[in-house]
């Protein structure tokens, strides 16, 4: 393959095994192409003297994937490893007020008899506020304010 284009990679026909085609337009981009017919990208670069690979989002135009991979290089760059920065604020994502409350009715609301009042409380009226926010950024100043809203 030449040039990668997104109508060329569209139409690249997938083979017995899985091939990993670098991009020439873009240094350390890699088009995976899976036997099964999907088509992703990543990033190959080194970090601390060893090898490494940063699997990028599915589903991202060229475009997209080539100012990943200058931003995944440019980390490399100034000593940090995006692998590690993607973790972080994958993890991050997965603290939310309503990840936490719904794993621990999960693992407690079989114990307790009012489960159900408790999971509908929670949507009606916190979930709206807090929900989505990462629990680190929750402050005593606004779980006050909403008790105050609640009571109200």
């Amino acid at each position: 393959m030449r040039k990668f284009t997104d109508i060329a990679i569209r139409n690249l026909k997938p083979g017995p095994v899985r091939q990993e085609i670098a991009d020439p337009g873009a240094r350390g981009l890699y088009l995976i192409v899976q036997p099964s017919g999907h088509k992703g990208f990543a990033v190959r670069y080194r970090y601390a003297g060893k090898p490494c690979k940063l699997t990028l989002k599915s589903g991202i135009s060229l475009a997209a994937a080539r100012k990943e991979a200058a931003d995944a290089l440019y980390e490399v760059e100034k000593g940090r490893d995006p692998s590690e920065v993607k973790r972080v604020a994958k993890g991050a994502q997965r603290d939310t007020f309503r990840a936490i409350a719904e794993a621990y009715m999960r693992q407690q609301g079989s114990k307790l008899r009012t489960a159900k009042w408790i999971e509908q409380t929670l949507t009606r009226l916190v979930y709206g506020a807090l929900g989505d926010r990462p629990i680190a950024d929750i402050r005593r100043s606004e779980i006050v304010r909403l008790l105050d809203k609640i009571e109200e």
